[in-house]
């Protein structure tokens, strides 16, 4: 019976040992891999290498086509926040009168001028054929808002290799979102266009779509002004991150009534974290430890850490 070796084409965003030899102990072919560089990225053909039993002819085919494999931002566990953060700026309950725990619970009601885009009711939009918008409700657990600000100027142009700024800057709003949704909020993932993300309500699906998403962002586009993002329901944590801020950009930054406005920035230009603090934003850089600067963040709100200025 000829002898043969497999091997499996791994693009660089992924590692592993993708080969061995066939047949295999099992009959079935599988090995481990880890993603390196976050995308959506090709995997294979399978190459099959095939010898004769005396060593002197070899055959290589290959086998299937191309697929396709996500690699989705890495998520890192971080610190709790020190209290529950309602929308007025004091502590909320656990409780809400929202029916159920989806937004399609919740009755859609006509888009009005103003409304923010992180309201939209994307499947009665679908379904009516114009924007729906989800009907606000009394609650007492606010909604928390993570905005990831990919403005083209912000940030270094794409280039072959990744930016570990922006990777962080990604890592940050996945692990951000993931963790207020534990906490108990319901999280509204956005861009600085206000392009809806992902939306967390408790549901595993939420999780696994919103890394999805994020695996594919780049920076892009312009943003729109935090204010007409939000709209006119401040929430009670907001989580904005961008890359390179300068003092400008700082000044006219208003989280819009958010009870804990946290900002992390890659690269705070001189003069940026002065404009902004007065705002109320809690400043803290962000460099490649994620978890690092969340707790300085969460610190910094409780009085037990300084903001690095």
């Amino acid at each position: 019976m000829p002898r043969g070796l497999w091997h499996d084409v791994l693009p660089p965003a992924v590692s592993g040992d993708s080969g061995g030899e066939y047949p295999s102990e099992t009959g079935q072919l599988s090995y481990p891999i880890t993603g390196v560089r976050r995308g959506v990225w090709p995997l294979g053909p399978l190459l099959l290498r095939t010898v004769d039993p005396f060593g002197l002819a070899q055959r290589e085919q290959a086998f299937g086509d191309t697929r396709s494999i996500t690699v989705v931002p890495e998520v890192f566990a971080l610190a709790p926040l020190a209290v529950r953060v309602g929308a007025a700026g004091g502590t909320a309950h656990t409780s809400s009168t929202r029916l159920g725990q989806g937004s399609d619970n919740l009755s859609p009601r006509g888009y009005i001028p103003g409304d923010s885009m992180r309201r939209i009711h994307w499947r009665a939009t679908a379904h009516r054929g114009q924007l729906m918008v989800r009907q606000e409700e009394e609650e007492s657990s606010p909604d928390a808002v993570v905005v990831l600000d990919r403005s083209s100027r912000h940030w270094d142009a794409p280039g072959a290799d990744a930016d570990p700024a922006f990777e962080a800057a990604v890592s940050l709003c996945a692990s951000a979102a993931v963790h207020l949704a534990a906490e108990g909020y319901s999280v509204d993932v956005i861009d600085s266009a206000g392009m809806l993300l992902g939306a967390l309500r408790g549901h595993e699906d939420d999780r696994d779509g919103l890394l999805v998403a994020l695996a594919m962002v780049a920076p892009r586009g312009e943003s729109r002004d935090l204010a007409t993002l939000i709209g006119g329901s401040p929430p009670g944590p907001l989580v904005f991150i961008t890359g390179r801020l300068d003092e400008e950009d700082a000044a006219l930054l208003r989280p819009a009534g958010a009870a804990a406005p946290m900002l992390f920035s890659t690269e705070l230009l001189p003069g940026a974290a002065e404009a902004s603090s007065p705002h109320g934003w809690t400043v803290v850089p962000l460099g490649p430890d994620v978890a690092e600067a969340w707790e300085e963040a969460v610190s910094a709100r409780i009085g037990v850490g300084d903001v690095p200025r």
